[in-house]
């Protein structure tokens, strides 16, 4: 038993000196290095040389900035949202709240700037609403229209990201008197129009859906919205649009942008390492301090 114990000791001595040779410094072994890790690396997102095309909800049309005083309260719009989400550049924008007046020209010309620009993004979130609503259409020619709006898109090639959204159901504009019953499709037409456009957008990488019938569907019903990494109830739900349902508030515009470039991101259509501001509180405030400088 005794010859058994020496050995094992002679085993603990060798054992140590060979941890020695391998970096002890006078008998203490060397500290052990936490492994590093690299902070990722990110860029913060610019959209100066995106464009924005679309009807009123693009341009801002009752998108009052409460803290701004009147003359510039009603600046805000979906590039100038974007442009405050970045910290950059605001898009170009295009869109008109006249585009119901003239849907065919107006869309051909707003088609034609964002060619002309060289876009690398376009945000033409309701470019596509008045090729499918308007008065005294049938089914059958809203589908036409509809097939002419995408066509227009398809022209913007397949090299740049293009965000579109799907159609809302706008019935309750007519009873807020803001929309006459012959402008909206029935629900089945909308039905078609919404299977029609997802069609499309399923063969086209470049392109994104926002969904933007279930969010107006929702906040109409004041129920749980999830938009742009955020949760809105309630009041707050409701508070994304306009008092008649057919336009979007700041808080609306704000959350829709977030959820296009959350989109955008994750879908891999811009660079993963991507950033931008992600509270919709500081947003706003960069909004109402950019909008006040510019007013």
């Amino acid at each position: 038993m005794a010859n058994w114990n020496l050995r094992m000791v002679r085993v603990g001595v060798t054992a140590l000196s060979l941890l020695c040779l391998a970096g002890c410094d006078q008998g203490t072994a060397p500290p052990v290095e936490p492994p590093s890790a690299e902070a990722p690396v990110t860029e913060p997102l610019n959209l100066a040389d995106a464009v924005v095309i679309g009807a009123s909800v693009s341009a801002g049309f009752e998108t009052y900035v409460d803290e701004l005083p009147p003359e510039v309260a009603g600046a805000a719009n979906l590039a100038k949202v974007l442009g405050a989400i970045t910290g950059g550049g605001d898009p170009a924008s295009e869109a008109s709240i006249m585009f119901f007046m003239r849907p065919d020209s107006i869309a051909e010309s707003q088609l034609e700037a964002a060619l002309a620009a060289e876009a690398d993004i376009v945000f033409a979130i309701d470019y596509l609403f008045w090729h499918a609503y308007g008065g005294g259409l049938t089914p059958e020619r809203r589908l036409a229209l509809l097939e002419k709006g995408l066509a227009r898109l398809d022209r913007l090639g397949d090299t740049r990201p293009v965000v579109i959204a799907d159609l809302p159901d706008m019935t309750h504009a007519v009873e807020a008197g803001i929309l006459g019953s012959f402008q909206v499709p029935s629900l089945e037409s909308q039905a078609a129009l919404n299977a029609r456009l997802r069609a499309w957008a399923s063969t086209r990488e470049h392109v994104l859906v926002v969904p933007l019938r279930d969010v107006v569907s929702t906040a109409m019903a004041s129920g749980t919205v999830e938009l742009g990494g955020r949760s809105y109830s309630g009041a707050a739900a409701r508070g994304l649009l306009t008092a008649n349902g057919l336009h979007a508030t700041v808080s609306g515009l704000i959350a829709i942008s977030l959820e296009a470039l959350d989109r955008l991101r994750s879908s891999g259509l811009i660079g993963s390492s991507s950033v931008w501001e992600q509270d919709p509180g500081v947003v706003r405030s960069a909004l109402v301090e950019r909008l006040g400088e510019e007013g």
